[in-house]
């Protein structure tokens, strides 16, 4: 679906490009009324798909590793 897109703006189709510059001033509209918490956390969301798309093994071992370390930490009533 995506390669389509692409290869549908390569061919300069009117279409496709009228659907891509609107999408993005909707996007930027929609940017612009956020918070900056907010657009933070979706740049945040979009690197961790970003990383999972490509390796998608680090965020299970990372959650492991993450569950590992947590069950090693004394409670504090255990001090």
């Amino acid at each position: 679906m995506i390669e389509n897109f692409f290869n549908e703006l390569m061919l300069w189709n009117p279409l496709y490009w009228g659907g891509l510059v609107l999408f993005l001033f909707i996007l930027f509209k929609i940017i612009k009324n956020l918070g900056k918490i907010f657009i933070f956390l979706i740049i945040l969301g979009l690197v961790v798909y970003t990383v999972n798309y490509f390796y998608p093994e680090f965020l299970g071992q990372a959650m492991e590793f993450i569950g590992k370390e947590s069950k090693e930490l004394p409670l504090i009533k255990d001090l």
